[in-house]
């Protein structure tokens, strides 16, 4: 079970990286022609911050996968360093429906974000940008929500928590009694910050929803009444 939640971990890792990968950077002209509403200071803060969750959250997995990885291996030379390493003692791992759930979830979250760079190929940036010859991309996961990379971003960003921060999780942080220490305060109001900043970001589509609009006009307006939601099939 030990190597299990280790290995189901690693995905994890993997996933969250894969998520924020960052197919293409706008260029200047670029986001100089979609002229977005967006706050300047946000757009400015979008890099650094998108770059910070990685790390952070990625440090974060990366501590209970190998957390997971020594309690599977008790006697090895890389096991006895994890636990001089980390604080406290290392609980037998286990992996409850909680844990599952949230893993399968970051997974098909991860492969849709993927689809999603895939169908926009280029033109697929970070920043609001409209590209020179850009079009309106209705194809794969286009063809059912409108933006499905915000979506899988929701799916991945709101699940990974789950493995490490909820009592039901069966986690390091939980089972040797981290989260109730100062430090787990600190790193659970972090992620709680950058939560909110995905939450931001991904409410750019309304923004994104009315450039296209303007640039495509009628084009967009039959593949708005075509795929009507947003986000979510049937919800929003």
């Amino acid at each position: 079970m030990s190597f299990f939640r280790a290995n189901l971990m690693l995905i994890a890792v993997l996933c969250h990286q894969a998520a924020m990968f960052e197919p293409r950077r706008a260029s200047s002209r670029e986001r100089e022609r979609a002229k977005s509403n967006l706050p300047s200071l946000f757009e400015r803060t979008l890099q650094p911050i998108v770059a910070a969750n990685r790390l952070f959250v990625g440090v974060l997995l990366s501590l209970e996968t190998a957390a997971s990885y020594a309690a599977a291996t008790p006697f090895s030379a890389f096991s006895k360093r994890i636990f001089s390493i980390l604080p406290r003692s290392i609980p037998e791992p286990c992996t409850p429906p909680l844990f599952l759930m949230a893993i399968l979830a970051i997974v098909l979250g991860s492969i849709l974000r993927v689809l999603s760079f895939r169908a926009m190929k280029g033109l697929f940036t970070y920043e609001v940008s409209l590209a020179a010859r850009h079009k309106l991309v209705t194809s794969g996961p286009y063809a059912i929500v409108r933006h499905p990379g915000y979506t899988a971003m929701l799916l991945v960003q709101f699940s990974l928590p789950l493995l490490c921060l909820s009592p039901g999780s069966g986690s390091w942080w939980w089972g040797a009694g981290v989260a109730h220490t100062s430090l787990g305060h600190a790193v659970v109001g972090t992620w709680a910050a950058l939560l909110g900043h995905v939450t931001l970001a991904v409410c750019r589509a309304f923004v994104e929803d009315a450039l296209l609009h303007k640039m495509f006009g009628t084009e967009w307006e039959a593949y708005a009444r075509s795929v009507r939601y947003r986000y979510i099939p049937g919800v929003f």
